[in-house]
């Protein structure tokens, strides 16, 4: 249920003609998923200079919920909403060419020590085009805000609209020191009517983050500084996966904050071992995907463990499980208390966003 797009700007790179191995990643997911409308992926090979092995941006639409915007994956959409529009690309993924010496392509032999898996990769970038992926990443000084709506002027004058959440972010908790666990939810509401109401104007960008974190400093609150001490802390945020009964413990070890790493994967220390290891920011070298799988575990996803399985479902995927009838999330897309049950036909963006998620 994947159309793969594949865009060459690096024709000496075998991940130009990887589309078996596109394909099988997609089958992958197919395995466990039920998908019922087809997800297209548009993937540009090229050489960059960061060190990142691949980037990940979803198409998301938003709706207005909880007093904020909370933007859904077009990949989702497609599955769980009949009629909605099926065309335009849903995931885009960069894959770093520059990385191909450290990279094992399926039929190349033996992988070697210093290399990582390919079809590993895709399948993990995949993930994050689903849908595994937050907006607190806006990283000012000693304050971790959640990325924002906004207009710029050509003098540099924002117009505020809305900070938002992704559905993921919605299933997002924290676990402050001597405290009990809380939802981020809260947090992105208080910044909305701190740094609203919509249509409120600032002089530039600095002005406004500057403005936020006084009117914090007035009211005696902290959400900005808290999250970045929480996103820097070992074991200090977690998906509330299940009801929230199986917390899934998120990556925050990493120490300054890490864009495209901290938050949007599971915790190394905890789940690099597991069946669950896909989705943890470091992959380990050496391995094939089949041989992780066979060393840590099946759980019965080809590579996608039960905890991945588990979020998924939570934000609103459908599961096949073999042998038994399909687990169906009790999430509901426009969920909460909002009567507003209807997404906005307005996409934001199926075009390429400013957001990405790295491995």
């Amino acid at each position: 249920m994947f159309d793969f797009h594949i865009t060459c700007n690096d024709n000496a790179s075998p991940a130009c003609s990887a589309m078996d191995t596109y394909n099988r990643a997609g089958q992958i997911i197919s395995d466990n998923l039920i998908l019922n409308t087809k997800i297209i992926v548009e993937i540009t090979v090229e050489r960059r200079p960061e060190t990142f092995w691949g980037a990940t941006y979803p198409a998301k639409v938003f709706n207005n919920l909880d007093d904020i915007r909370r933007y859904f994956p077009t990949a989702l959409i497609k599955q769980v909403q009949p009629g909605f529009p099926p065309e335009g690309t849903d995931i885009f993924i960069t894959i770093n060419s520059s990385r191909d010496p450290d990279t094992y392509y399926p039929g190349t032999g033996q992988i070697q020590a210093n290399q990582h898996d390919f079809l590993e990769l895709v399948l993990h970038e995949l993930q994050h085009g689903l849908g595994f992926e937050t907006v607190w990443y806006q990283l000012q000084g000693n304050d971790l805000f959640p990325d924002f709506d906004y207009t710029l002027d050509n003098n540099g004058v924002v117009t505020f609209q809305s900070f938002k959440e992704n559905i993921f972010d919605y299933f997002l908790v924290v676990h402050p020191i001597g405290r009990g666990v809380e939802r981020t939810t809260p947090y992105v509401q208080a910044l909305n009517t701190m740094a609203g109401p919509f249509g409120k104007t600032y002089n530039n960008m600095g002005d406004f983050y500057n403005g936020v974190i006084q009117q914090q400093q007035q009211q005696g609150k902290s959400y900005t500084k808290s999250m970045l001490s929480m996103a820097t802390l070992p074991y200090r945020m977690s998906f509330m996966a299940n009801d929230g009964n199986d917390p899934i413990a998120l990556e925050t070890t990493y120490n300054p904050f890490k864009l495209g790493s901290s938050i949007s994967h599971f915790a190394k220390d905890v789940y690099s071992t597991t069946s669950d290891f896909l989705l943890i920011s470091e992959s380990q070298a050496g391995k094939t995907l089949e041989d992780k799988v066979a060393a840590y575990g099946n759980d019965p996803g080809e590579g996608m463990g039960p905890d991945l399985r588990s979020l998924l479902a939570t934000m609103g995927y459908e599961l096949r499980i073999p042998g038994s009838p399909p687990a169906k999330s009790s999430n509901k897309i426009t969920t909460n208390n909002s009567t507003d049950s209807k997404l906005k036909s307005v996409v934001n963006n199926r075009n390429k966003k400013k957001r990405i998620v790295a491995l």
